[in-house]
């Protein structure tokens, strides 16, 4: 299966309808959550790796797998259930600047979660106060958020240990971890 087909396979089942964007907030990983791209090159926002025509880049992400990673060890990490939406939406939007968004993402996600149980809620602490997010379905883990850099390598190593061998995960700029297998990609907005 080719990387944008796993892509698109992870995040549809997270929108309202394969062929509309829900959640069309820029520079983070709630691009994802439009699952618009890919299948539907009618769509306002589309996921490629060569530019597309009529089209303007907005953000650009590595895609990549992941088979070791060294935990800070500085954070806990716990896996929840659907119920704990609020608490990871909450991180998830002030993660990537954006806490207007928590509302409608906490909705969302708490009605998606509840339909969709294979995908699993992770929460990061420090000292009692949430420092990250993953929703880790199957190997794969592309939509995070983290209050610290440091988080991100405890969240990766707990879903390792979670799920197997290797974890597929989207990295935006900013974010180094070491990624195998790296595919660069780009989402693409209609002009």
């Amino acid at each position: 299966m080719e990387v944008l087909d796993r892509l698109y396979a992870y995040h549809q089942p997270l929108a309202a309808s394969a062929s509309e964007g829900v959640l069309a907030a820029p520079l983070t990983p709630i691009l994802g959550l439009n699952a618009a791209y890919g299948n539907h090159p009618e769509a306002s926002l589309c996921l490629s790796g060569p530019p597309i025509k009529d089209r303007k880049l907005v953000q650009t992400l590595q895609v990549g797998t992941v088979t070791g990673v060294s935990p800070s060890g500085r954070h806990l990490v716990e896996q929840v259930n659907w119920l704990q939406t609020r608490n990871f939406a909450k991180v998830l939007c002030q993660s990537w600047n954006l806490p207007e968004w928590e509302k409608p993402v906490s909705q969302h996600l708490s009605m998606k979660l509840q339909e969709h149980p294979e995908y699993i809620p992770l929460l990061c602490y420090q000292a009692g106060h949430l420092t990250g997010c993953a929703l880790l379905k199957g190997h794969q883990v592309h939509l995070w958020g983290v209050m610290q850099p440091d988080a991100l390598s405890d969240l990766l190593h707990f879903a390792l240990s979670f799920s197997g061998s290797e974890i597929e995960t989207t990295l935006t700029a900013g974010h180094a971890v070491p990624l195998e297998n790296r595919t660069l990609l780009g989402y693409w907005l209609k002009t």
